[in-house]
């Protein structure tokens, strides 16, 4: 698709078209590489509409699994939690955000381009994916020195020091897609109580595919044995998602 077809078409339709295929569209031959070709074979260029009428560009791999890793694709609840995020930027607006397992980083360049945080720090573990990661940020201008302060640090869910959080010093956390496999849910569940001891955390944030009810419901019932990490008020969910984007009926999203 090119980039004067998208302008004349509306948001809801090109989300509409992105949520049916992102998985496999093909590379925009008009894209502007900067890197050689062998090296984005099996990468899609992807551009997310914002109501702005800006857009948000991304390298993903096609493959859902790559390089033993989930991380370089989008996943449903990432497109979900960045259109809550549209949709309720004071939330964000004047914090400072860590987000986890940030991936290709979809949620975090939104919150960055439209919702004014002071600072914002995407992390992921993967090698490969930090690597897509920081060039993502630099391919939407988040690494040019302006507001937000970006950085892309290298957060292990299992070792993480208390000294990294404290630095870190978040207001807000956010995550996508991460309670999916039940060691994976334990060392977060036990990564965001140390973020609460080590942090002046104001919420927490976390958007989910709910694919097993058992693994997911271990991952609360974790998070209840700590009294700090309850359930959200009501007040941490001011605004409704706008559904642009086509929902598989299947899906179970919490």
């Amino acid at each position: 698709m090119a980039l004067s077809e998208q302008k004349e078409r509306k948001p809801e339709d090109i989300l509409r078209d992105f949520r049916a295929s992102f998985f496999s569209m093909n590379r925009l031959a008009s894209f502007p590489w900067t890197v050689s070709l062998s090296r984005v074979q099996s990468l899609d260029v992807i551009f997310v509409p914002q109501p702005s009428g800006d857009a948000i560009s991304l390298l993903e791999n096609v493959a859902v699994i790559s390089e033993g890793t989930t991380g370089l694709v989008t996943w449903e609840a990432a497109l979900y939690l960045a259109e809550w995020a549209l949709e309720n930027p004071q939330v964000f607006t004047g914090r400072s955000v860590l987000e986890l397992g940030s991936g290709v980083g979809l949620t975090g360049i939104t919150v960055c381009r439209s919702c004014s945080p002071v600072r914002f720090v995407f992390s992921d573990c993967h090698a490969a994916v930090l690597e897509k990661l920081r060039e993502n940020v630099r391919l939407n201008g988040l690494d040019c020195g302006k507001s937000p302060s970006v950085t892309v640090d290298q957060l292990d869910w299992t070792t993480a020091p208390e000294e990294q959080i404290r630095r870190i010093r978040p207001d807000t956390v956010i995550a996508a897609d991460v309670v999916y496999d039940p060691e994976v849910a334990g060392s977060l569940a036990d990564l965001l109580l140390k973020i609460l001891k080590c942090s002046a955390v104001a919420e927490i944030l976390i958007c989910s595919t709910i694919r097993n009810l058992e693994t997911y419901g271990g991952f609360k019932l974790r998070l209840g044995e700590d009294q700090d990490a309850s359930e959200p008020e009501p007040s941490s969910s001011p605004g409704p998602v706008p559904q642009n984007w086509v929902e598989d009926p299947k899906t179970v999203l919490e």
